[in-house]
């Protein structure tokens, strides 16, 4: 049942249209800022703020400067050609500068500053040549309206066609019919926190006045930001309890497949994976569903806790699948499957996009007899046609490459499966708790015995050809090697080497070994040619990030990323993770383009100095962002408005214990706080939790 908007929240839900104000073009502009409501509006926070300090002269300050100043307008200057701006001479108390405009204007200047007048201007201060002027100002008004130009203005992100002066307006509209809503947070709270209510906080973060210092406009949006994290925990929380809610999850103990599984292993598990095993086992032996996310960094043995947690589900009677984001990632878990379940009497099949006609429908008929213990594939296992006897437990590799509606109908065609999901890209607390909330946490921390270590290098790009050489007698020796190229645009830099330009070039160097991927190429090529590579049969793989995950080469020792200022921290230390899989020393080389820029600089140097994936992660977040991280953006993380989860984790663990709080209390939302608590819900787009309470 679709839940009923509180009827206090109507005016906030009215088209950003019906503001004074705001005409149909204007309202289009807005839209392309994600604006489409009043509610839109008016949490379209500011990106910045101007503050207008008002000075007597501008003779003593610093370019770049923005001010307020009273002056008498004098000569105004004859453009001479076309083309040339509009020049005014002002006076200031101390000084003589000019203001300056672009674009013909008719007498428009004339009448806004006569000569002789005195008028305050406001606007930012420059230098040209040797003197100081202002280049289209802000404001312009006389001396009776000096008032009127604001001490601090915030600024928001815009649009063609949306000015921030406009903005200021419109948002000015949103506010004046800004109902005044019933407190959804704890008063006690509110006191201790020093909070304004709700209303008050925006009409404070959006004011244009001098009125409020530093102290109290960060108050007021500190209580925005708990306000959205609140809701999300919310949501997260129904989301929880919607999930787990499945009684017939149970998965009886098979502990002799586990043993024989292990055997077949032959090296025994660190202590790490003993304890989370230990984790995933008791989530399958309760009564309701699992819902877990292992991480773990490249190379810290997620794979056989995983086959481990399917040896018990399969044992048991039930069935199990693995699904990995790609054809040869899924092929080589398929191989290693098979050897790890050898002499069990359980049958392992593979099911990709490439499996059609007879060998696809006989797999579909099996996995729905249950003939079939435990599937291996790709997106495949998740299409429509694809049913199970008693699927009990499925485990989805690399995670964040699968969407969350793709997890959420896997687990409604399979009312009895649990769910792991397993990704080598560690996620900074603060994230995992506003994108995976609802799901129990598990965490590998040591590699196993035998890892090598690998030693990163950076070097400009003047030296790739000593690289090639250098790679030359390393696969003279033996070696394998991957070279990583960026995906190059057309319209790209000439310095940017496509993939298939770099293997011609290196086959010059190395010798006829070389072959090379990208996306672009045909399904049936790129895995084929993987194959080659993983077979031995090519020695150097020129690619893209087509083999980000899902290559498995213990005999390739050395990565060369070329361009790697054009990858993120998470994407570098992904790639160097193809490397370092066997006991060789393996070797990562960083070929950048100088002059490098301050943010690739710095990722550069985080991936030399560590392969700490979880101190990568928070370096990540720090310089990129909550939302660009991890691919949360494309795998249905949630965008945020006013809080920004990756640098306010105490905030965000306060919210979700209120949160945890008040749904223990009042899981249905029918107290006098928590129907306060449903207009925060819908304010922020999470009035889906309603559905589920009722339920």
């Amino acid at each position: 049942m679709t839940p009923i908007r509180p009827e206090c929240l109507h005016p906030l839900f009215r088209s950003v249209e019906s503001l004074k104000g705001v005409g149909s073009n204007s309202g289009r502009a807005l839209g392309r800022l994600n604006i489409s409501t009043v509610r839109d509006l008016l949490l379209h926070m500011p990106r910045s703020e101007i503050n207008r300090q008002r000075v007597d002269s501008i003779a003593d300050v610093e370019p770049s400067t923005t001010v307020t100043v009273q002056v008498e307008v004098g000569k105004h200057l004859t453009r001479h050609r076309s083309g040339q701006p509009s020049r005014i001479v002002v006076r200031d108390a101390r000084c003589e500068f000019t203001l300056v405009y672009f674009g013909d204007r008719g007498n428009q200047l004339e009448r806004l500053m006569p000569s002789g007048s005195t008028r305050f201007v406001s606007g930012k201060v420059e230098q040209f040549g040797g003197t100081k002027q202002i280049v289209h100002p802000d404001h312009v008004v006389s001396k009776g309206d000096a008032d009127s130009i604001p001490a601090r203005e915030p600024v928001y992100s815009l649009a063609d066609g949306i000015s921030n002066r406009l903005m200021r307006k419109i948002m000015a509209a949103a506010l004046d019919v800004a109902p005044d809503l019933d407190e959804w947070h704890d008063r006690r709270l509110l006191e201790d926190s020093r909070w304004p209510s709700w209303l008050t906080a925006l009409q404070i973060v959006h004011s244009a006045s001098g009125a409020h210092d530093d102290g109290i406009r960060a108050r007021a949006m500190e209580r925005l930001a708990f306000d959205e994290l609140t809701a999300n925990q919310f949501a997260l929380l129904a989301n929880r309890r919607a999930l787990r809610d499945a009684p017939e999850c149970q998965v009886r103990d098979a502990p002799d497949h586990r043993s024989r599984v292990l055997d077949n292993f032959g090296y025994p598990l660190t202590g790490s994976q003993e304890v989370v095993l230990d984790e995933i086992l008791t989530d399958l032996a309760a009564p309701e569903r699992m819902l877990r996310l292992l991480q773990g960094d490249v190379g810290s043995g997620k794979t056989i806790v995983a086959v481990l947690a399917l040896a018990t589900a399969s044992g048991a009677g039930g069935q199990g699948m693995l699904m990995a984001p790609t054809d040869i990632l899924a092929r080589q878990q398929h191989e290693t499957c098979k050897t790890l379940f050898a002499d069990t009497g359980i049958k392992i099949e593979l099911l990709t996009g490439q499996d059609r006609g007879s060998r696809r429908d006989g797999i579909l008929a099996e996995l729905r007899s249950g003939g079939i213990g435990i599937v291996v594939g790709t997106h495949a296992l998740i299409q429509p046609d694809v049913g199970f006897r008693d699927l009990q437990l499925a485990v989805i590799d690399e995670q964040h490459k699968f969407g969350v509606e793709q997890r959420r109908r896997l687990i409604e065609r399979n009312p009895a499966a649990n769910l792991l999901m397993m990704t080598a890209t560690p996620i900074p607390r603060s994230l995992a708790l506003v994108n995976y909330g609802e799901t129990d946490m598990s965490t590998l921390t040591e590699k196993p015995a035998g890892r090598s270590a690998i030693r990163t290098a950076a070097m400009p790009s003047s030296r790739t050809s000593q690289v090639a050489e250098r790679l030359k007698a390393a696969v003279d020796r033996g070696r394998q090697a991957f070279w990583i190229c960026p995906v190059v645009e057309e319209d790209d830099d000439v310095r940017h080497w496509s993939a298939e330009q770099r293997a011609s070039d290196l086959s010059a160097a190395v010798g006829p070994v070389v072959d090379f991927v990208h996306g672009q190429m045909p399904k049936e090529m790129r895995v084929a040619a993987m194959e080659k590579f993983v077979r031995g049969e090519t020695r150097v793989l020129v690619a893209t990030t087509v083999v980000e995950v899902g290559m498995d080469v213990p005999s390739a020792t050395i990565i060369v990323i070329e361009s790697a200022e054009r990858f993120g921290l998470a994407q570098l230390h992904q790639l160097r993770g193809r490397v370092g899989r066997g006991q060789d020393e393996s070797a990562c080389v960083l070929i950048y383009n100088p002059p490098l820029q301050e943010v690739a600089r710095q990722r550069i140097a985080t991936i030399r100095e560590t392969e700490d994936g979880f101190k990568i992660a928070d370096a990540d977040l720090k310089l990129r962002g909550q939302g660009d991280v991890l691919g949360l953006r494309q795998s249905g993380g949630m965008r945020f408005r006013c809080a920004d989860p990756g640098s306010q984790l105490e905030l965000l663990e306060r919210a979700r214990t209120g949160a945890r709080s008040l749904g223990g209390a009042d899981p249905k939302l029918q107290t006098v706080r928590g129907q306060a608590i449903q207009c925060l819900l819908f304010l922020f787009g999470q009035d889906h939790v309603m559905r589920q309470s009722a339920a």
